[in-house]
């Protein structure tokens, strides 16, 4: 029985019809057969193209053909047997014009990659493709918008974040997220959360931050101070009293004057810019209610 097709209104805008297009319709393979290829040594389903040239990437794709092979975006038009070489995705615009993406195989050994542009306004990649999963070795770029993303790690996936995806026939062997020039990887995908990969990120900076934390006591204060962070540690505790801060910030301790009734000391710290003010607000919480200063300077 012949597959419905995903149709949008006739006659909309570019995001009436975008709106109307199923995205996730479960995506077919096809082999082509054309003047150099009279049969497929795979035996899937096949279509007689009927151009004596191969397509180049990007290449409008007639209307006639969409309507004749009943295509839909995200298809896969595979014009050779090796693999997934000369391999084709039908690609939709949200306007309803289509044309061909070529496979931009990141493997560079003919296997299939699902590129970002083709999974844009898809929401549920693995459903799409899950029957050409199980035959091919593949590499998927999803969408931040995508089901597997959102189910574990929400709606707080950050934009320059890329999620791909490692198959190997039907078995997903790893998930990496990228951002810039960045690589986080993790064979158990369960356990990621948003903070855990953004603290690797973060990590993967170089110290670019430097904060300068200055305590000035007198008197009463002082004496308050000293009381506050002695009360479980006998003798100078309260001397080396500093929050904990991440792994990828250090804090020394500069030049310390102290009295019997004053205690004057700063610290220096150093990490990666990218969560520079968190640090800041907790150094301040930590000694709220003191007299202490908390700057920015030049690493």
């Amino acid at each position: 029985m012949p597959r419905p097709k995903a149709k949008a209104k006739k006659n909309t805008s570019e995001g009436e019809a975008s709106q109307e297009y199923n995205w996730n319709v479960k995506s077919r393979l096809l082999d082509v057969l054309h003047e150099e290829r009279s049969s497929a040594a795979q035996g899937d389903e096949t279509i007689e193209w009927g151009d004596d040239a191969l397509p180049e990437d990007g290449e409008p794709l007639a209307a006639a053909k969409v309507n004749k092979f009943n295509l839909n975006h995200g298809d896969i038009l595979r014009f050779n047997d090796y693999r997934f070489s000369q391999s084709y995705f039908v690609h939709r615009t949200p306007g309803g014009k289509y044309r061909l993406v070529e496979n931009p195989d990141d493997s560079g050994s003919a296997h299939l990659t699902i590129p970002a542009e083709v999974l844009h306004n898809v929401t549920d990649a693995l459903a799409k493709y899950s029957d050409i999963l199980k035959v091919s070795s593949s590499t998927i770029h999803l969408s931040n918008e995508d089901k597997f993303v959102r189910n574990q790690l929400g709606e707080a996936v950050p934009q320059d974040w890329n999620v791909v995806l490692g198959y190997n026939f039907g078995k997903r062997e790893n998930v990496c997220v990228t951002q810039g020039n960045n690589t986080w990887e993790t064979t158990e995908w369960e356990l990621a959360s948003v903070e855990e990969i953004k603290n690797f990120f973060c990590g993967a900076e170089e110290p670019s931050a430097q904060l300068v934390v200055k305590i000035d006591l007198k008197g009463d204060k002082f004496k308050e101070y000293k009381a506050k962070h002695s009360m479980k540690k006998k003798g100078l505790a309260w001397v080396t009293a500093f929050p904990k801060l991440p792994k990828t910030w250090s804090a020394e301790k500069g030049t310390t004057g102290m009295g019997s009734s004053h205690y004057r000391t700063e610290w220096k710290c150093k990490g990666p810019s990218c969560n520079k003010d968190e640090v800041k607000s907790s150094i301040e919480t930590f000694f709220d209610g003191f007299e202490v200063g908390v700057e920015d300077q030049a690493a």
